[in-house]
């Protein structure tokens, strides 16, 4: 978690580093679906400073995302290079049984905006993109007969690009997005009861759809 704080920081001192009387600042709220290549769908929640001058942007995102619909266990494997779903049937565990309980993604990004206005002070269309910190607090899987603890996973690193549709009047927008996050990695998972460790071919990779409402200053 050190490391989405150091993020973070730095984050806020890009922002901080465009003259504030040169540039609009603003804040949002955002709400969406996060599809993944590992785990399929969830909820995203979110926020968001704004910080530019003119067309240009500089933002800090974060957000929590939740309730994703599936676990791969193809995905999983044993140090040994056994696949976690084979270990499973073994024990009759279906996939279909395992469930993720108390699994949840924090991603903390920062990147940059350009925004073309279609039609003065009403819509504008917007592209941009950055990098990504990606931290899974601990969690359980949970299926028939089985069980698994993991610890904190912290080395999750990607980027992101996104296109959009901002549209309002004044100081308030809504505004609609897609985003393609690229994040994916190997990772040790560490289980307990005396399981050996897992290795995990972690893919957030994938496309997600974004709704927010923006309030400038």
């Amino acid at each position: 978690m050190k490391k989405a704080l150091t993020l973070l920081a730095s984050a806020l001192f890009l922002l901080c580093a465009v003259p504030a009387v040169q540039a609009g600042v603003s804040i949002s709220g955002m709400y969406g679906i996060m599809d993944t290549e590992l785990l399929d769908e969830g909820e995203y929640y979110g926020g968001q400073l704004e910080l530019g001058a003119g067309p240009i942007s500089l933002i800090a995102r974060g957000g929590y995302a939740r309730d994703f619909d599936a676990l791969n266990p193809d995905h999983w494997k044993f140090q040994n290079g056994d696949a976690v779903s084979s270990i499973l049937d073994r024990f009759g565990v279906r996939t279909s049984d395992l469930n993720l309980d108390d699994f949840g993604i924090v991603p903390i990004e920062i990147g940059a905006i350009y925004r073309l206005n279609i039609v003065s002070g009403i819509l504008n269309i917007y592209g941009g993109g950055g990098v990504g910190y990606y931290y899974i607090p601990a969690f359980d899987i949970l299926g028939s007969n089985f069980s698994m603890e993991t610890d904190a996973i912290e080395d999750l690193w990607g980027g992101w690009a996104c296109l959009g549709v901002d549209a309002g009047v004044a100081l308030l927008h809504v505004f609609a997005e897609a985003k393609y996050t690229w994040a994916s990695s190997d990772v040790n998972v560490t289980v307990s009861r005396n399981l050996p460790s897992v290795n995990l071919d972690l893919d957030l990779s994938g496309l997600s759809f974004i709704f927010g409402v923006r309030l400038g200053f």
